[in-house]
């Protein structure tokens, strides 16, 4: 077998702990959200390396050689010049002293200060018994002369956990004491683990994956022997698991390499011992006795009155003789022990006792054990059949063993349970068992005998037979048949593809006189396996006005079946309404969610997009589809996404307009969806400029009037207008010849007009004097930016602006008007706040902006010179910032710089902090958690104690009121 180790993190549970593992069988992934949760006990090695005593346990086969290995390199490549490492393996030991205590690395830590990671691996391996080693080890570490230095000594050692003994674990935790002293259980492979293995042997993972579970033998995948062994046998079979080879024989297999060790030096240890087919019929024995007599565990220390009830004691399996491999042999109690030491078994947590590595082993070699002594039918039943005449249901999963492996088994348990051999290779392997395995569990169920479970429907697939047909029609047609026996007839054709029973189903699902459950599976059958024309059948049900969620999904399966094919896009719309299920999913909210957009063709969109606009404006107030919630807020997204996609249709482009506008004004995304995968496919399609400026043409032509308001259409990433159309939208101007609409785009761009932007204060200043409206509605900037142009801009205005400052030329405008203009022009754009703070540094004979960021608001002149009123004007303009301002924290936490924006922000949260602290108590946990980010990034400009104190008082108020966001 391949000795190629992979890549895998493995995890150590702690000895007393348990392991959890998933539904299919692997460990649940410590590493995931839900493993975590369920799996919170278990480390990595690198976890526990600072650990003075460590024990690593583990069954064999389960890889704990290869995890001591990576625990030896990990240690020295952390290693300080004070510290050593010492390996001893014990497999060759004979004494301690000789091997240990005279080796150079030992005696010169002795003689030393520093420490020694010292490593005992294969103490169930040595030449001498791993008692005998144990008690050396302990008594060389309780002399005196280690008194003074066992603290420096890291204990690591590894063994296997059936034969580590409990002596030396309460020794261990003496001489290191129990804080410094830990046993650690090596955990199975999670599936990724098995994943990576499989995929470098070569082979097909997903395959691979889907045949161990369909062959139900995800135990021995989970174990790195067992693995190889599946992943060899996987490989010599041409990338599959041999057709004839029955489930029973892959378990045989399997139970038979655990049974023996893959070591070549263990194998030499163990010459003269018992054959591998003696300890696997051994095994088998221990199995029947644990299974049949409902026993948990082996107890293999001497009985001193304290072993637990539900243990069998070593010497009662120590009895009698078996045969194997034709070769007669006494079962003695060390022969039972050592088929304890083998991979099929475990430590069951206190010292002594044994248990089965898995369920599945005993399980299976219980069922193997009666057939290989041929046990008669009689006596079989009497074991795993109670009083009537049902499987024991602890006994169901050896059962279905039993039936795999005798007919005679399978037939009798076929009479009374048989949904339990649904499972079985025996119930499939012939047409005349399938028909046995069908008629029995309808005739079962219209007993009333069995309880209805779909979640095993897929198994009936399995059953399929030439006259199945013929076996099942009764049931669909037949009126007196039990319903719930009907149910499972409708699976069965479904499940088995019977499309010669679809328009027997058509007829179950259009009658209103049977229960609207079995009217639902008929339903789903049809969507599932029915032809076009049996589909088409359904159409009634698609305008069927549900009172419950059964019949909701009679009509969303409905609508399933018949669109787009059979029902138009207008008779599509017009049967949709809200859901009378509360909670989300189902088939009908399925529908409406991705059903509907994944058939939608170009000449459908009108007819949505009308749909999509009468269901906002049905709304009160500027509605909102959102508010129509799930699946009508994904399904709007779907229709806008297939819309913007065909944006060259002049009607579509109309239609999109219309809602896009409402949703703008709303402050909503134009598109936006339960799903988030919609709203990422727009954010990508709005790179398309193109189309962008369309919409925007289309957009400021509805809107009426020249003196509007734009800060819904700019301003964040979810806009779709921004300072980078600055050059774009200069060009609309020029080009636009309606007085009206060129006003309109000169507000547009001064609603994204940036004055740290270098390119768009160019275009404004060189050409400003050619256009009256750009002049006009720039006046402020242009006469700002003459005071202090940015660098690189007009130098000769520099010699200007010095000869200015010799004539005393006084500013015009003077500052406290400026501060009127940028407070006015805040009922437009938000973001004026930004320009406000900047007017707040000039003095009436200013030549140029002030450091805004070295002074608190109160300590600009025009905070200090403005009046009463004006101040408080810029307290509420600071408050409408806060709320309305976008601090866009993705967007600048990536980076290390701070955008004016942000840093204006928490300017306004200072000012308000320091003149009206009521309001910033009385701040929502929302805007809060807007601006936390910027509260703790923003650098500390100004580090005085005033500045200090309002930071303070602010983070602190970040905590209380937004304590997640803080965290985070």
């Amino acid at each position: 077998m391949s000795n190629q180790t992979y890549k895998w993190k493995r995890f150590w549970c702690p000895r007393n702990a348990q392991i959890k593992f998933d539904h299919r069988g692997y460990l649940l992934d410590p590493e995931s959200e839900w493993g975590h949760r369920h799996n919170s006990d278990l480390v990595d090695l690198e976890a526990i390396t600072n650990m003075p005593c460590l024990v690593l346990l583990g069954e064999p086969g389960i890889g704990k050689t290869q995890e001591v290995t990576n625990l030896v390199k990990h240690t020295e490549e952390q290693l300080s010049p004070s510290q050593s490492v010492l390996e001893l393996n014990l497999r060759s030991c004979t004494n301690i002293k000789t091997d240990l205590i005279q080796d150079p690395n030992f005696i010169a830590w002795m003689d030393g200060d520093d420490r020694l990671y010292l490593f005992l691996d294969s103490l169930d391996e040595g030449l001498l018994e791993a008692r005998n080693l144990a008690v050396q080890i302990v008594d060389e570490f309780r002399k005196k002369i280690y008194q003074d230095k066992i603290t420096r000594l890291y204990l690591r050692v590894a063994c296997r956990t059936a034969v580590f003994p409990s002596i030396f674990e309460e020794e261990l935790k003496d001489i290191w004491g129990k804080e410094n002293t830990a046993f650690y259980t090596l955990a199975p492979l999670r599936q990724v683990d098995v994943e990576v293995a499989v995929s470098q042997s070569g082979l097909d993972v997903q395959t691979f994956l889907v045949e161990v579970e369909r062959k139900k033998i995800m135990s021995f995948a989970i174990k790195p022997i067992t693995l190889k062994f599946l992943i060899k046998r996987f490989q010599s079979c041409n990338g599959q698991f041999p057709a004839e080879q029955s489930l029973a024989d892959i378990y045989l297999d399997g139970c038979r390499a655990l049974s023996d060790e893959q070591n070549l030096s263990r194998r030499v240890v163990m010459s003269g011992k018992i054959e591998v087919e003696q300890r696997l019929l051994v095994a088998a024995r221990i199995a029947a006795v644990t299974i049949f007599a409902n026993r948990f565990a082996v107890w293999t220390e001497p009985n001193r009155g304290d072993i637990p009830i539900q243990d069998v004691v070593i010497g009662a399996l120590s009895v009698q003789y078996e045969v194997a491999s034709g070769k007669k042999f006494l079962v003695s109690e060390d022969v039972v022990r050592e088929v304890l030491d083998t991979g099929l078994f475990s430590s069951c947590g206190a010292s002594g006792r044994m248990g089965w590595a898995h369920q599945t082993y005993a399980e299976f070699l219980a069922a193997w054990y009666l057939t290989v002594h041929n046990l008669p039918l009689e006596q079989i039943v009497s074991l795993i059949l109670n009083s009537d005449n049902r499987v024991i249901p602890q006994l169901q999963e050896t059962v279905k063993w039993l039936a795999n492996m005798r007919e005679d088994v399978f037939h009798c348990v076929m009479q009374t349970d048989p949904d339990v051999l649904l499972y079985s290779e025996i119930a499939m392997e012939s047409d005349p068992n399938k028909k046995i395995t069908i008629s029995s569990l309808l005739s079962a169920h219209d007993a009333e005998k069995l309880p209805y479970r779909h979640d095993i429907a897929s198994l009936y697939e399995n059953f399929n037979h030439p006259t199945i047909a013929e076996q099942l029609k009764p049931y669909l047609c037949g009126d007196e048949k039990n319903t719930i026996a009907r149910m499972v007839a409708i699976d069965i054709t479904q499940e088995c593809h019977v499309k010669e029973l679809q328009d027997d189903l058509a007829l179950i699902a259009l009658n209103e006189h049977v229960p609207n459950q079995l009217r639902l599976n008929a339903s789903i059958a049809i969507y599932t396996i029915g032809d076009a024309h049996v589909k088409a059948k359904l159409k009634p049900l698609a305008f069927y006005h549900p009172k419950n969620e059964l019949e909701e999904e009679l009509k969303g399966c409905a609508l399933m079946a018949v669109w787009p094919d059979v029902i138009t896009i207008h008779e599509l719309f017009s049967t949709l309404s809200q859901s009378v299920c509360h909670d989300i999913g189902g088939r009908y909210q399925r529908f409406i969610a991705d059903g509907i957009g994944k058939h939608l063709n170009i000449s459908d969109l009108p007819v949505a997009l009308k749909w999509l606009k009468s269901q906002t404006d049905n709304i009160e107030g500027e509605g909102l589809i959102d508010d129509l919630h799930y699946p009508f807020s994904k399904l709007s997204g779907s229709i806008l996404i297939k819309a913007w996609e065909n944006f060259e249709e002049p009607e579509i482009l109309k239609l999109f307009t219309d809602i896009a506008l409402i949703r703008l004004k709303s402050g909503k995304q134009i598109i936006s969806s339960d799903n988030r995968s919609q709203e990422l496919d727009f954010s990508q399609m709005r790179q398309n400029n193109e189309k962008r400026h369309c919409l925007i043409e289309s957009i400021i032509e509805l809107i009426e009037g020249s003196q509007c308001q734009f800060y819904w259409l700019t301003g964040d990433e979810r806009k779709i207008i921004s300072g980078k159309d600055f050059s774009w939208l200069f060009e609309k101007l020029n080009q636009s010849e309606n007085p009206s609409l060129k006003r309109k785009w000169v507000k547009l761009m001064r609603s994204v007009f940036k004055p740290d932007i270098p390119e768009q204060v160019a275009i404004v200043l060189e050409n400003y004097k050619e256009n009256s409206l750009l002049e006009e509605e720039f006046r402020d900037l242009i006469e700002a930016v003459e005071i202090e142009p940015p660098e690189g801009y007009y130098v000769e205005d520099k010699k200007c602006q010095q000869e200015r400052n010799k004539k005393n030329i006084v500013l015009s405008p003077p500052p406290q008007e400026r501060i009127l203009i940028a407070l006015n022009r805040m009922d437009e754009d938000i973001y004026a706040w930004c320009s406000l703070c900047c007017e707040m540094t000039l003095k009436s004979n200013s030549t140029h902006y002030s450091n805004l960021f070295v002074k608190e608001i109160t300590d600009l002149p025009g905070w200090v010179e403005a009046e009463a009123g004006v101040k408080q004007r810029i307290l509420d303009a600071a408050l409408r910032y806060l709320e309305q301002g976008q601090p866009n924290n993705a967007e600048w936490l990536e980076g290390n710089s701070f955008p004016y924006s942000v840093l204006a922000g928490y300017q306004a949260l200072a000012l308000l902090c320091q003149e009206s602290p009521k309001k910033i108590e009385s701040l929502s946990s929302e805007l809060w958690k807007k601006w936390t980010a910027t509260i703790l990034a923003c650098p500390r400009w100004n580090n005085n104690n005033l500045s200090n104190d309002i930071r303070q008082n602010l983070l602190v108020q970040a905590y209380k009121s937004s304590a997640p966001e803080f965290r985070t």
